[in-house]
């Protein structure tokens, strides 16, 4: 990261908002009647027929050509998934059997226009990158953005913000965005894990990173979207540290009075315009990694000298690298967010005030404590956004959030894990959108808080057939996925 081009870029995206769609057919099918209140199963009896299939790819200007692999093709459908049981049987599960590799915005508007027609349930993905699998759908028709990959620097004026402002195709990942920032001479607000997207779920659930304290949240970096529909087009308005310590030879309440030293470390981080991210296991706590942009390896140092002298003063060992890094993404730096595979766990989350660091350390450090107890791994993001006077529909419990914590196991996360984080905050918590329990009941009030009835309405007029769709977002409760993989609705 660098710190030329200090003041901020704003970014303009060109993807699919959840909630900005309007959805005017421009399939050139005849409309089905859609008296059924489930979508159809791309597969099914009543989805499209094989004539309709060839007319879409048809219609489109990506098919499969040459690039067609009969023999992963059937492996892929001999796939099973990955949250079932090991003896279950072997199904696509809620995996998408089709899907549209965009090269042209002619062929998103194409897709929600068959989609629409022929009563599929219909999905959006780009990296695939969000626990809670809204890049899924069984029997679904996907659009596939990976491949819009335009980036360009424009001089930007409006009523708002007159300057420099970077536009991203919505399949440009973070540890791309970087580079091409940087060679501009710019930074931009991102996400601190390499692969995940800039446009999309990112943006829309917040966008928390390693610039949040310095300059707040990605969603509030935005200057437009590009939205598209079935036939519309419309435009809506730095050194790092690391440190491990492990449990091993040490009594728990050693090991968790270091760590609450640590939490205690964390508002004088944010406040000097750092991040970090952590995570505490029973075997071991990791920071990987803190970071300031246009701190120097000292400043860090400063910050953390209360962690190492407790640590010494415990008989606890440690390691801790400190580097400076100029511009771009460090090496180094990727490494420690090197993507891992997730399928394997649970996800559940909370949100934790600063208050509750000063207030009650103790109450902090016991709720980690008691979910490591269950075998379950604590994440932790810690940031703080500056004050800001813009309006847009980020959660307002995310704007006075200093940590961002996130719970990791096989099982247990709705019922008995995420309650214990729900009990250090006033009327049971929030979470961050991206990193939450997607079982959790009261996820509206979670996830957007009081922001929810206003996205509603927006939902409402510009999405009125609910086409879009995924586990949390708004208007989500108005359908349920059925046992055999049917999106009903309610």
């Amino acid at each position: 990261m660098s710190s030329r081009g200090s003041a901020w870029v704003k970014f303009k995206l060109q993807f699919l908002p959840a909630f900005l769609l309007l959805y005017v057919s421009a399939s050139p099918f005849d409309p089905r009647p859609t008296a059924s209140l489930c979508r159809w199963l791309s597969g099914g009896a009543c989805g499209p027929s094989e004539s309709e299939w060839v007319a879409f790819n048809q219609s489109i200007n990506v098919c499969h050509g040459e690039l067609f692999a009969a023999a992963k093709c059937t492996e892929l459908q001999g796939a099973c998934n990955p949250f079932a049981q090991k003896d279950s049987q072997y199904i696509v599960g809620t995996y998408i059997q089709y899907a549209v590799t965009v090269a042209l915005t002619s062929d998103i508007q194409k897709t929600i226009g068959f989609a629409k027609d022929t009563n599929l349930h219909l999905v959006i993905r780009n990296t695939g990158h969000n626990y809670l699998g809204k890049f899924s759908g069984s029997g679904a028709l996907g659009i596939w953005t990976h491949h819009l990959r335009s980036f360009d620097v424009l001089d930007y004026k409006s009523l708002y913000y007159v300057g420099k402002a970077a536009k991203f195709g919505a399949g440009i990942q973070i540890e791309e965005g970087y580079p091409m920032e940087h060679a501009k001479g710019l930074t931009i607000v991102s996400g601190s894990c390499p692969t995940v997207g800039l446009a999309g779920g990112y943006t829309q659930g917040g966008g928390l990173g390693y610039l949040t304290s310095k300059y707040g949240y990605g969603a509030n970096r935005l200057l437009e979207w590009d939205a598209l529909s079935g036939d519309v087009r419309g435009a809506y308005p730095t050194p790092r540290a690391s440190l491990a310590f492990r449990s091993q030879g040490v009594s728990l309440d050693d090991f968790y009075y270091a760590v609450k030293t640590f939490l205690n470390c964390l508002p004088k981080l944010s406040d000097a315009g750092g991040a970090a991210v952590w995570g505490v296991q029973s075997s071991g706590f990791g920071l990987a990694p803190a970071v300031g942009l246009g701190f120097t390896k000292e400043n860090l140092g400063q910050i953390s000298s209360l962690v190492m002298k407790r640590l010494g003063e415990l008989n606890i060992a440690y390691g801790k690298p400190l580097h400076n890094f100029y511009g771009g993404i460090d090496p180094d730096l990727l490494a420690m967010v090197a993507p891992a595979a997730s399928s394997y766990f649970q996800i559940g989350g909370g949100l934790i005030p600063r208050s509750v660091i000063t207030s009650d350390p103790d109450g902090l450090v016991n709720a980690i404590h008691g979910v490591n107890s269950y075998g379950a791994g604590v994440g932790g993001a810690s940031a703080k956004a500056p004050k800001s006077s813009f309006a847009n529909s980020v959660n307002p419990a995310l704007r006075d959030s200093e940590i961002y914590l996130s719970i990791r196991t096989y099982a247990m996360v709705t019922g008995i894990l995420v309650p214990m984080l729900e009990k250090l905050t006033p009327n049971g918590g929030s979470a961050y959108l991206n990193e939450g329990d997607s079982n959790d009941e009261k996820w509206q009030d979670v996830f957007y808080g009081t922001n929810y009835a206003s996205l509603r309405r927006a939902k409402r007029r510009f999405d009125p057939e609910g086409l879009l769709w995924g586990r949390t977002s708004v208007g989500s409760e108005d359908w349920v996925e059925k046992h055999d993989g049917r999106l009903c609705q309610v």
